[in-house]
């Protein structure tokens, strides 16, 4: 049986082929090391661009070891390249190759495994880039297969940006009322994250241009393999406070030509090798149209109603359309006609994929509204019949995704901890066992969860976090600017005993005053701490320090100056000076000129004298978010200290508005710990009488 175990500090997650045939098992820190960041990095926007990778520094750290099984083999099989890029991998759809990124000094260069073979060759020669592909989530992979080719992202020559230009003034003009926005422009970010998409040939390194300077988010290969859909930025529609997408198809076998752009939206025909399909609305309703990627005319469309989600079907050499959501519910709609699926309530519907007999039509995931989980069979033939459900006979499933191939056809399940086939045969789903893994993601261990009601605000949610590691410090309850029930399962912060977490959004209407707020405010602060001392007795007896990050520390910060039951407070990366923000903030839409008195109230810095307590100020040298520069840090430290109070000013290198990296977290340990300790309450023995002792708190 493979050893899966993580070291601690560590946690590990699965990236797999489509039918599950293979799979890597990554073992990743928890934080990435401040080590692995570049000492160049840029900014664009709240964006961070490495021009080591030309691409983002996407703040995911690089695994520790990844692990590669499949079904030929009873063992995992360690993949022997270091350094590998924290990026999404790229496994052939057929081949037994699997591809990604390893950083060699500071550049990236493609590799390729042969997990059958075991065997790996890195393109040492070949520098490579990963553009915008890590945005959102896992990011996709900056690298994939076109047919049996690779194609990759290569950085763009100086010859590609073009001679450089002389500076020119900036000239800005405005007429009010309004807020002036700086966004920066697109050049500065194709600067650093500019790429081509090219074909490499695996025999000798040689690269293939398919594009000319982009800025790639995704590349998608059609189903046939000769052709690449390329989501990229539109550079004359965005700027860094708007990001808007377009779409380029390359001819992945053709040494003549480039790419072409397509419509914005466009996706492959599921069912047809090379058929692109994209969304237009000209015409005063939604219509789908589709053709070959080679092709310059689109077929006769397919009108439909305005789905929540469409996919586009090839079947019988003709196109369809499945919509769902929207309130038509589920429906599948071709050039003639339209035919609603009827579906049970709730249930939702995902990408669907062609079933291993073509002539059978297609398999979808599906979920149901209690939580359950199955496959959808649906016959574009035969319509009426509308959707065949398939139920498994659990609900232990995270990610579920339909799959048919040579290896059979059903569902891959992953779980947080396991990966599952569920192979489809007579109208039944059978469970295939392929893998577990020891942990997921570290998350803190949630011991109590309250909705709290109000007379006087919205309902918040409370949450009290495993506190077994510094029972002896303070409560530290941490305020988040959130709906109760928003954040998941809570995060531990590092350092701290007992935790508890107040979810809050206060009430805020457009003629919100500051005593409004006030009332909701500390009303939630005050009944957090009396249903933790209901329910945990003498959990506040070391004392309770308020905390928050972002508008959470505004909040907190309101917290130590108006509850006196707070003995203190920590901060992250907060705004403490409001009238630099005069054109609203979080909930408050109002200029400054127009409720300077609701301004006043959540500026720390205008308040700074009754903050009682000792105040840490926690900040990232590279907050990149306008509200929360780290002047705003430096500048509450110098008030609270000339107000005649306490604070403690902590300056994290290298990070931004959220916090990163590994040695912050031990310093924010170290830190936390420390300022929790200065703020408890400690018992002090009282006589009372002779020979008699008791203690109180102070």
């Amino acid at each position: 049986m493979d050893d899966t175990r993580a070291p601690r500090d560590t946690w590990q997650r699965a990236d797999t082929s489509h039918d599950l045939s293979a799979w890597a098992l990554i073992t990743t820190p928890v934080h990435p090391s401040l080590r692995e960041s570049h000492p160049d990095l840029d900014l664009w926007g709240e964006l961070r661009v490495d021009p080591g990778l030309v691409g983002l520094d996407t703040g995911r750290a690089r695994p520790l070891r990844v692990e590669i099984g499949c079904r030929d083999h009873e063992n995992l099989w360690r993949l022997p390249v270091e350094a590998v890029v924290p990026s999404a991998l790229a496994w052939h759809p057929r081949l037994p190759l699997v591809a990604g990124l390893a950083v060699r000094g500071r550049h990236a260069h493609p590799w390729v495994a042969d997990y059958r073979a075991r065997t790996v060759t890195v393109h040492a020669r070949v520098r490579a880039a990963t553009s915008l592909t890590g945005l959102g989530g896992s990011g996709q992979p900056p690298l994939a297969w076109c047919g049996n080719g690779l194609v990759v992202l290569t950085p763009v020559t100086p010859e590609d940006a073009g001679a450089e230009r002389s500076p020119s003034a900036a000239v800005c003009e405005a007429t009010g009322p309004g807020w002036i926005a700086f966004p920066q422009a697109v050049p500065e970010l194709s600067a650093g994250a500019a790429v081509r998409v090219a074909a490499l040939n695996s025999d000798d390194g040689a690269l293939r241009p398919l594009t000319g300077p982009l800025l790639v988010r995704g590349l998608e290969p059609a189903p046939g393999g000769g052709h690449l859909l390329i989501t990229h930025l539109d550079e004359k529609a965005s700027h860094s406070l708007r990001l808007r997408w377009a779409a380029s198809v390359a001819d992945a076998s053709d040494r003549d030509t480039h790419a072409r752009r397509v419509a914005p939206g466009s996706r492959w025909a599921t069912g047809a090798p090379d058929v692109l399909a994209w969304p237009d609305d000209s015409e005063g309703g939604r219509r789908i149209l589709m053709c070959g990627a080679a092709d310059r005319s689109a077929g006769d469309p397919v009108s439909v109603p305005a789905p929540d989600e469409w996919w586009p079907l090839w079947h019988g050499g003709a196109p369809w359309v499945l919509g769902t959501g929207g309130d038509t519910g589920a429906y599948l709609a071709s050039p003639e006609r339209e035919v609603p699926l009827p579906a049970p309530d709730g249930l939702r519907l995902g990408r669907p994929c062609p079933a291993r007999d073509p002539s059978a039509g297609f398999l979808l995931d599906c979920r149901s509204g209690d939580g359950g989980y199955g496959i959808a069979t649906l016959d574009p033939e035969h319509p009426g019949r509308g959707l065949t459900l398939t139920w498994a006979s659990d609900q232990d499933a995270r990610t579920v995704r339909a799959f048919s191939g040579p290896s059979g056809q059903g569902l891959t399940v992953e779980s947080p901890t396991r990966l599952r086939r569920l192979l489809l045969a007579d109208g039944t789903l059978t469970s295939e066992h392929v893998t577990t893994w020891a942990t997921g993601r570290p998350a803190g261990k949630p011991l109590v969860t309250l909705l709290l009601p109000g007379r006087e605000r919205p309902p918040v949610g409370l949450t009290l976090v495993d506190c077994a590691e510094n029972p002896g410090r303070p409560l530290l309850l941490w305020l988040r600017a959130q709906e109760p029930g928003a954040g998941g399962e809570p995060a531990r912060c590092p350092g701290a005993g007992p935790v508890a977490h107040l979810d809050l959004v206060p009430l805020w209407p457009a003629d919100a005053t500051a005593g409004f707020l006030h009332t909701q405010i500390t009303g939630a602060v005050r009944d957090a701490l009396d249903a933790l001392a209901r329910h945990r007795p003498g959990i506040l007896d070391r004392g309770v320090v308020v905390g928050g990050h972002s508008f959470g520390a505004s909040l907190a910060l309101y917290a130590l100056a108006h509850v006196r039951r707070l003995d203190g407070a920590i901060v992250h990366s907060g705004c403490y000076n409001r009238t630099l923000t005069p054109g609203g903030f979080q909930y408050e839409r109002r200029s400054y000129w127009q409720a300077p008195e609701i301004y006043h109230a959540f500026s720390a810095l205008l308040f700074a004298h009754r903050l009682e307590g000792p105040v840490l100020i926690a900040h990232g040298t590279r907050d990149a978010n306008p509200a929360t520069a780290p002047e705003q840090a430096v500048g509450l430290y110098r008030g609270v200290v000339a107000a005649g109070g306490q604070a403690r000013l902590v300056l994290l290198p290298g990070e931004g508005h959220n916090f990163q990296y590994a040695e912050t977290h031990r310093t924010l340990a170290t830190e936390h710990g420390r300022w929790l300790d200065l703020c408890a309450r400690t018992p002090e023995p009282v006589v009372t009488h002779p020979g008699e002792e008791v203690a109180h708190v102070r």
